[in-house]
C-alpha cells in the first residue's frame, strides 16, 4: 500500500446525500449533517475488487442538525467524531468500479445513523466520482431519543411525522481526485463528507424530484472540478 503524498494529498469529497422518505410534501430539508477531514483509504483486493473506507481520524470535526420543526446541532470537535463510510468495490476497470456497503454515524452515548450505500463509481477527467443511492436509513436512539454531541442542544432523533419506514430514495456523491482504484491502493487521503435530508414528497412526486436533483449536481459541480 502506498500513502499518498502531502503534496498531492487526494481529498475524497462526499459531496451530497440527498434522502427523500414517503410522506406529506415540502420543500425544506429536515435533516444535514457534514464532517471534514475524514481518513479515506482503499485497499485493493484479486480480480478487480477492493474496500474503500472514510473514517473519523483524530482532527474529524462536524455536526448533525435537524432543520424541521426547529433548528437543533449536535456538534463534534477533533477527537468526539465517529463516522464510517465503508464500500465493497468490485468489477473495477479503467473506466468504472461497482460499490456496495454501508454508512454509520455515531453520537457521544451511542446513538446512530445508518444507511445502505449502492452505486456506481467512474473516471471523469481528473476527478473520480461516485454516484448511487442510500436505502435503510434509520435514526438509531439507544434511549433518549437525542443526537448529542460536544456542543449544541443536541437533536430530536424521532422523525415519526414523516412515516415509520425506513428513509430511501437519495443522491449519493463522493469524488476523488487524481487517483483511480484501477492503479491499486492508496491511503491518508483527507476526506469530506456532506448531507441533506429534505422532508419529505408524495412517491411519484419524490421520485420527479430526486431525478431533477441528480441532473442539476452533475451539471453543477463537474465542470468545476474538471478545472481543477
Amino acid at each position: 500500500m502506498r500513502s499518498l503524498n502531502p503534496s498531492k494529498r487526494a481529498i475524497l469529497a462526499v459531496i451530497l446525500v440527498s434522502v427523500i422518505v414517503p410522506a406529506a410534501a415540502a420543500e425544506e430539508p429536515m435533516l444535514t449533517f457534514g464532517f471534514s477531514n475524514l481518513d479515506g483509504e482503499f485497499v485493493a483486493g484479486p480480480s478487480g475488487t477492493g474496500n474503500f473506507t472514510a473514517t473519523a481520524a483524530a482532527g474529524t470535526t462536524g455536526a448533525v442538525t435537524r432543520m424541521q420543526p426547529a433548528v437543533q446541532t449536535a456538534a463534534f470537535g477533533p477527537g468526539s467524531s465517529n463516522v464510517a463510510v465503508n464500500l465493497s468495490l468490485s468489477n473495477i476497470t479503467r473506466t468504472s468500479a461497482l460499490a456496495d456497503g454501508s454508512m454509520t454515524i455515531t453520537d457521544t452515548d451511542g446513538d446512530t445513523i445508518t444507511a445502505e450505500i449502492h452505486g456506481t463509481w467512474t473516471p471523469m477527467g481528473s476527478v473520480s466520482s461516485f454516484m448511487g443511492n442510500l436505502s435503510n436509513v434509520h435514526f438509531n436512539s439507544t434511549g433518549d431519543g437525542v443526537f448529542t454531541g460536544l456542543a449544541g442542544d443536541g437533536m430530536d432523533m424521532d422523525f415519526s411525522e414523516h412515516g415509520d419506514a425506513p428513509a430511501v430514495g437519495s443522491v449519493l456523491e463522493l469524488t476523488l481526485p487524481s487517483y483511480w482504484f484501477f492503479d491499486g491502493s492508496f491511503s491518508n487521503a483527507n476526506s469530506l463528507l456532506e448531507a441533506s435530508v429534505p422532508v419529505p414528497v408524495p412517491g411519484p412526486l419524490g421520485l420527479a424530484a430526486l431525478g431533477l436533483v441528480m441532473v442539476l449536481l452533475v451539471r453543477r459541480r463537474l465542470p468545476s472540478q474538471r478545472a481543477e
